[in-house]
């Protein structure tokens, strides 16, 4: 008899998530004092039973201690499912198949936009929910594709930098402000043996999908080391890079990566999408 806490997760550019992401997870939202997340995956889950021509859709319980009923609401299908410390995720790997998904007539997905929701039957009604506003791609007639911001990082007197964290300039793209994250005698499992290069969301901001690329500049040869990826930028994770970019043994001049005492780094970012919370 309890009334259900409702969450809806608002998608803007579909098919630009579609193109971009596997999975995407909400924020978080609370019912029955319980924490819980929507996940999403645009094109199948292919760890379950997921297919590449559907949706897949997931209640998640984020707090695995504990063992309670719940009643999840997705358009017009219901289940019934326990969570519990082995369970925390329960859904539907073929929740709807594209085909129906693109259908105009079916009302799913209008103007690229779609909304996906559940009802959790725990205790008090509450409402919150999220909007995942994807960057125009170049599958969007008339819109266009977000432009990478390209930063470059001179390091003068390398070899002068000692055991620590360094930091550069900040750089503004997509409204906020970034930097590089350096560790000249490598971090985590590098420490001592790789340069370590981040890179950091340096103002706050409820949720980010940037696209990142991150480069140790060969000034001789053009034999760039790089990486490339994307990745989620919240509150709690705002850094994204690798322990093991660059073997420090190669950072001498015959290589090209450290010419007259100077190294170079490079780092370009594009926004894919960002996140909204509301109450």
């Amino acid at each position: 008899d309890a009334p259900p806490a409702h969450f809806r997760l608002k998608i803007e550019g579909f098919s630009s998530l579609s193109s971009s992401l596997e999975r995407y997870e909400s924020c978080e939202f609370d019912a029955g004092g319980y924490k819980w997340k929507l996940a999403f995956y645009p094109n199948g889950n292919k760890k379950k039973d997921g297919e590449e021509d559907h949706i897949s859709l997931y209640l998640v319980l984020k707090e695995t201690s504990v063992n309670l009923k719940k009643d999840i609401l997705y358009m017009e299908v219901q289940e019934m499912s326990r969570f519990h410390a082995l369970k925390s995720e329960s859904g539907f790997d073929k929740f709807l198949s594209h085909k129906n998904f693109n259908d105009p007539s079916n009302g799913y997905l209008m103007n690229d936009t779609c909304v996906f929701g559940a009802e959790v039957f725990v205790i008090n009604t509450t409402t919150k929910g999220q909007c995942l506003s994807m960057t125009a791609q170049d599958t969007i007639p008339n819109k266009l594709k977000p432009v990478p911001l390209k930063y470059t990082w001179k390091i003068e007197n390398f070899s002068d930098l000692v055991d620590k964290c360094y930091y550069s300039d900040k750089f503004a793209t997509g409204g906020h402000d970034w930097n590089i994250e350096l560790y000249p005698k490598g971090s985590n499992e590098g420490k001592r043996s790789y340069l370590s290069v981040y890179l950091c969301l340096a103002t706050n901001a409820e949720t980010l999908v940037p696209a990142g690329r991150g480069v140790v500049v060969d000034q001789l040869n053009g034999n760039h080391t790089e990486q490339s990826g994307t990745a989620s930028f919240i509150a709690s994770s705002r850094i994204w890079g690798r322990h093991c970019l660059l073997n420090l043994s190669s950072l001498n001049t015959s290589t090209g990566y450290l010419l007259d005492d100077v190294c170079i780094l490079e780092v370009e970012v594009s926004i894919l999408g960002s996140t909204t919370n509301w109450d």
